[in-house]
């Protein structure tokens, strides 16, 4: 059995404005970006500018922990096809439950003999 990895978190201290690394996971798709700048003033919500794409996005407060993942290229292929691999064996654990499932009508006491 393989031991579980730590994944490398950094701290975005919100006083700091150097552009700092950012990867979310996003249906399917890991998306890569830099932090900009943290929303002081309101809701603490994060600006981001996604690699690829002009201006500057909105990460919610609720999401924001302080602590995001920063990847070398070999950690984001292996994140990756971790992610595919969760999506993929949830995906199979629904279809299981649903192969596997009863439907009881109701009014009707199944534990009754």
């Amino acid at each position: 059995m393989r031991k579980a990895k730590t994944v490398k978190t950094i701290e975005v201290s919100k006083r700091s404005f150097a552009p700092a690394p950012f990867h979310r996971w996003d249906d399917g798709v890991l998306k890569r970006g830099s932090i900009v700048a943290v929303n002081v003033f309101g809701d603490e919500s994060l600006l981001v500018r996604w690699d690829g794409q002009t201006g500057i996005a909105q990460e919610f407060a609720e999401k924001n922990t302080g602590k995001y993942l920063q990847l070398s290229e070999t950690e984001q292929a292996e994140y990756v096809a971790l992610c595919r691999t969760a999506a993929a064996a949830a995906k199979a654990v629904d279809q299981y439950q649903w192969n596997h499932t009863i439907a009881i009508p109701q009014g009707i006491d199944p534990t009754a003999s």
